[in-house]
């Protein structure tokens, strides 16, 4: 096998590994946005969307939904970022060899 297609396989992996972990992040968030959503919903309706989105409070299920949706958007961005950070360390590591196959 040329070593092309072998470098294409881990390419592959490394997108499916950052792409896990954004997934996991998202989940987690998500369940952090659901957590706090039920314990603090005034928080949601009345602090962020009582004057940054819009003037009027918004119902409390509402402030749930705005809870899961920014958990959730947390999440994605905190998990990518966590596995891209991973494959640079490794990349680095690969550079300098440090890192033992």
């Amino acid at each position: 096998m040329p070593s092309g297609d072998n470098d294409i396989k881990k390419l592959v992996w490394v997108v499916a590994f950052v792409f896990a972990v954004a997934l996991t992040g998202m989940v987690a968030g998500a369940l952090f946005g659901v957590v706090t959503g039920l314990l603090a919903p005034k928080f949601f309706t009345e602090v962020l969307a009582g004057g940054i989105l819009i003037r009027d409070p918004l119902p409390e299920s509402d402030a749930l939904g705005i809870a899961v949706m920014l958990g959730g958007f947390g999440g994605v961005m905190c998990g990518g970022a966590l596995g891209c950070f991973a494959v640079l360390v490794r990349l680095v590591l690969r550079l300098f060899g440090r890192e033992r196959e």
